[in-house]
Protein backbone atom coordinates (compact mmCIF):
# COMPACT_ATOMS: atom_id res chain seq x y z
CA UNK A 1 0.00 0.00 0.00
CA UNK A 2 1.96 2.44 -1.10
CA UNK A 3 1.17 6.79 0.32
CA UNK A 4 -0.13 5.13 3.43
CA UNK A 5 0.70 6.34 7.13
CA UNK A 6 3.73 8.58 7.77
CA UNK A 7 6.74 8.83 5.71
CA UNK A 8 9.73 8.28 6.77
CA UNK A 9 10.93 11.90 7.99
CA UNK A 10 8.08 11.15 10.29
CA UNK A 11 9.05 7.96 11.97
CA UNK A 12 13.48 9.16 12.11
CA UNK A 13 14.22 9.44 15.82
CA UNK A 14 14.87 12.55 17.36
CA UNK A 15 18.28 12.46 17.44
CA UNK A 16 19.38 9.95 14.52
CA UNK A 17 23.24 9.18 14.12
CA UNK A 18 23.34 12.36 11.68
CA UNK A 19 22.28 14.74 14.33
CA UNK A 20 25.48 17.13 14.83
CA UNK A 21 27.03 17.36 18.38
CA UNK A 22 26.87 20.28 20.09
CA UNK A 23 30.19 21.80 20.75
CA UNK A 24 32.02 21.38 24.13
CA UNK A 25 30.67 22.62 27.55
CA UNK A 26 27.22 23.18 26.21
CA UNK A 27 24.60 20.11 27.28
CA UNK A 28 23.30 18.18 24.95
CA UNK A 29 19.69 19.56 23.41
CA UNK A 30 17.09 16.91 24.84
CA UNK A 31 13.05 16.90 24.29
CA UNK A 32 10.73 17.35 26.99
CA UNK A 33 7.42 17.02 27.22
CA UNK A 34 6.85 20.22 28.88
CA UNK A 35 6.44 19.77 32.47
CA UNK A 36 8.08 21.80 34.96
CA UNK A 37 10.49 19.20 36.19
CA UNK A 38 12.24 18.50 32.57
CA UNK A 39 12.23 21.98 32.19
CA UNK A 40 14.63 24.19 34.61
CA UNK A 41 14.26 27.38 33.01
CA UNK A 42 10.28 27.03 33.68
CA UNK A 43 9.64 28.76 37.21
CA UNK A 44 6.29 27.07 37.88
CA UNK A 45 5.84 24.30 39.68
CA UNK A 46 2.58 22.52 37.94
CA UNK A 47 1.57 22.15 33.74
CA UNK A 48 0.02 25.41 32.27
CA UNK A 49 -3.37 23.59 32.43
CA UNK A 50 -3.13 23.22 36.11
CA UNK A 51 -2.40 26.64 36.91
CA UNK A 52 -5.63 27.66 34.49
CA UNK A 53 -7.98 25.33 36.56
CA UNK A 54 -7.54 26.70 39.61
CA UNK A 55 -7.55 30.36 38.29
CA UNK A 56 -11.06 29.17 37.22
CA UNK A 57 -12.08 27.47 40.21
CA UNK A 58 -11.16 30.73 42.20
CA UNK A 59 -13.00 32.53 39.43
CA UNK A 60 -16.34 30.78 39.63
CA UNK A 61 -16.09 30.78 44.32
CA UNK A 62 -15.36 34.53 43.67
CA UNK A 63 -18.07 34.99 41.84
CA UNK A 64 -20.63 32.46 44.18
CA UNK A 65 -19.28 34.13 47.14
CA UNK A 66 -20.56 37.56 46.08
CA UNK A 67 -23.85 36.22 44.99
CA UNK A 68 -24.65 34.43 48.02
CA UNK A 69 -23.43 37.81 50.08
CA UNK A 70 -26.03 39.73 47.68
CA UNK A 71 -28.77 36.91 48.61
CA UNK A 72 -27.95 37.20 52.70
CA UNK A 73 -27.09 33.41 52.54
CA UNK A 74 -23.97 33.81 54.92
CA UNK A 75 -23.38 30.57 55.78
CA UNK A 76 -22.61 29.78 51.68
CA UNK A 77 -20.99 32.70 51.35
CA UNK A 78 -18.60 31.62 54.50
CA UNK A 79 -17.98 28.17 52.61
CA UNK A 80 -17.23 30.01 49.38
CA UNK A 81 -15.09 32.35 50.65
CA UNK A 82 -13.15 29.43 52.15
CA UNK A 83 -12.92 27.34 49.30
CA UNK A 84 -11.72 31.01 47.30
CA UNK A 85 -8.51 30.99 49.91
CA UNK A 86 -8.02 27.49 49.27
CA UNK A 87 -7.34 28.05 46.21
CA UNK A 88 -5.62 31.04 45.82
CA UNK A 89 -3.20 29.20 48.30
CA UNK A 90 -3.10 26.53 45.76
CA UNK A 91 -2.37 28.75 43.16
CA UNK A 92 0.56 30.15 45.44
CA UNK A 93 2.26 27.17 45.77
CA UNK A 94 2.01 25.87 42.27
CA UNK A 95 3.59 29.08 40.73
CA UNK A 96 6.20 29.94 43.10
CA UNK A 97 10.14 29.49 42.47
CA UNK A 98 11.61 27.52 45.25
CA UNK A 99 9.92 23.80 45.61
Amino acid sequence: MEGVGPGPELLAPAFSSSTPLPPPGRPAPTRTLGYPHENPENPVNAPAWRVWLVVALMCGWGILTIRFIQKENVPFAILCALLLISNGVTLWRLTKKDR
